[in-house]
């Protein structure tokens, strides 16, 4: 018998995408963006003892609409959530945070929480502070042996002596050649 590859949470998210951009373009309008909310947790309802029912459709609606009224529509006139938003919001908004543990190895996963001012825990939205625990998307594969954090910056040491970084850029500190700050 040969092991099964595991599937990472962001390829899960990733084929996801794929399925409700329906046109191909590149990004998932609202209205799939809803489609897309029933049909998962509806999913996850049936297939998963004790899940929680999922939402009405008129609570979908709402949800999606306040998601599409923070997006970005200068560049088209029927705004469309991206691959890296639609991970953003799976991964890191309240509103799908109970789902993760369902499409995730979260026993492999680094979570991060606090005080994030200066983008110091590696998160996409960069809010202020996340007072709940998320997973790291972007170090979901890598095994993380060692992590260092200040109220600038936090450094992820991985099992195979990389390292990586986020937070305030000042004097170069993060290594990244430059002076930038940088959330991922």
């Amino acid at each position: 018998l040969s092991a099964r590859p595991e599937v990472t949470l962001f390829r899960k998210i990733s084929l996801l995408f794929q399925i409700f951009d329906l046109n191909n373009t590149g990004g998932v309008r609202r209205d799939s963006f809803t489609i897309l909310l029933k049909a998962t947790t509806t999913g996850l309802h049936r297939m998963v003892e004790n899940f929680p029912r999922p939402a009405t459709m008129t609570e979908f609606e709402t949800a999606s609409q306040e998601l599409f009224q923070h997006l970005d529509t200068s560049s088209s006139a029927q705004p469309a959530l991206s691959l890296l938003e639609l991970v953003t919001w799976m991964t890191e908004c309240p509103y799908s945070l109970c789902y993760i543990s369902c499409v995730s190895r979260l026993s492999s996963c680094l979570f991060v929480w606090g005080t994030n001012l200066r983008a110091q825990l590696g998160l996409y939205l960069q809010p202020r502070a996340q007072l709940v625990p998320v997973p790291l998307v972007t170090l979901e594969a890598t095994t993380v042996v060692k992590v260092a954090t200040s109220e600038h910056h936090s450094l992820f040491l991985t099992d195979t002596g990389k390292v990586f970084s986020c937070g305030a850029g000042f004097c170069g500190i993060l290594g990244h050649g430059d002076l930038r700050s940088q959330g991922q």
